[in-house]
């Protein structure tokens, strides 16, 4: 696993800790995988896509999504955090994360990167 040319991390080793996939309901077509990276303390997907739109992890092609905050600043990404998404399908499959680390919860609302 290696992030892709032009990420802001390409060249660093990452670290994925805790990983989830979004849309994770029988009736929706397309899920993407996200992680929580130790090594740059951020949040990211898996790049190339399969033929159906979903998440290629066989490829490991890693992309930055965003570093994570909360009211103190940087979420520190601790080795073994909690990390998982539920989708809410009544809130229109609305995407939430939930991601425990270094004993702090911070919650996470995704959308599909393309």
């Amino acid at each position: 696993m290696a992030y892709i040319q032009g990420d802001p991390n390409a060249g660093v080793n990452p670290n994925i800790m805790g990983g989830a996939y979004d849309n994770n309901q029988n009736c929706l077509a397309t899920t993407t995988f996200y992680f929580a990276d130790s090594a740059t303390n951020q949040f990211g997907t898996i790049n190339d896509r399969t033929a159906t739109g979903s998440s290629n992890t066989v490829e490991g092609r890693l992309q930055t999504v965003v570093a994570l905050f909360d009211q103190k600043g940087l979420v520190n990404i601790i080795p073994n955090p909690g990390f998982d998404i539920a989708t809410f399908p009544r809130l229109g499959n609305l995407n939430v994360g939930r991601l425990v680390t270094d004993s702090e919860l911070t919650t996470v609302f995704t959308v599909q990167i393309d």
